[in-house]
């Protein structure tokens, strides 16, 4: 499918990511518990490369969520990792749209959210607890993040870590999570 340069689709604009998710909570949105079951590949990055984390929009045209460089991480001094969405197999998986879906994870971030698996060198499982979403009803901007900062209806904000809220687009929670029950 074609870039769309020219998708007019409304996203609202968010300013504070943190009082946006303190009014879905007081409009009725529910907190979703899911654990995350998805397997990545992952590689020390190296400073200053660039890393283009692609999604879609709910037409299925390419946005960027977050265009970003490697950098040293400010807790381990140490390179963020690039990280990248495998399939069953370790095989990298790439989208309708040609993209890879990569971005980058700050080195102490890593090491708390994944361990090596130790039948498949170089592929990572999830590590840690179950994490706490909420689901977003509307297409969002998060202004914070510039033109990478979109998310269609249906996408999710991570609330697990008070200092480190996120977002994520539907396709990919539905590839990389389970609800528990």
């Amino acid at each position: 499918m074609a870039e769309n340069t020219t998708n007019s689709k409304f996203y609202r604009k968010i300013k504070d990511l943190h009082a946006y998710v303190q009014e879905l909570m007081d409009h009725g949105a529910g907190i979703i518990d899911a654990e995350k079951t998805a397997r990545i590949a992952a590689r020390p990055g190296i400073e200053g490369e660039p890393v283009i984390s692609w999604s879609e929009d709910a037409d299925g045209y390419p946005i960027v969520e977050r265009d970003a460089v490697v950098s040293a991480d400010p807790v381990s001094g140490v390179s963020d990792w690039v990280v990248t969405k495998v399939d069953a197999s370790g095989c990298e998986l790439i989208d309708q749209n040609g993209h890879i879906n990569q971005w980058i994870v700050e080195d102490s971030v890593f090491r708390k959210k994944y361990e090596a698996d130790p039948d498949d060198p170089g592929i990572y499982r999830p590590a840690g607890r179950l994490q706490q979403f909420v689901r977003l009803n509307e297409a969002v901007h998060i202004l914070q993040w510039g033109e990478a900062g979109k998310v269609d209806a249906g996408g999710y904000i991570n609330i697990t870590n008070e200092e480190d809220y996120y977002c994520i687009s539907g396709r990919d929670f539905k590839d990389t999570y389970r609800i528990a029950s």
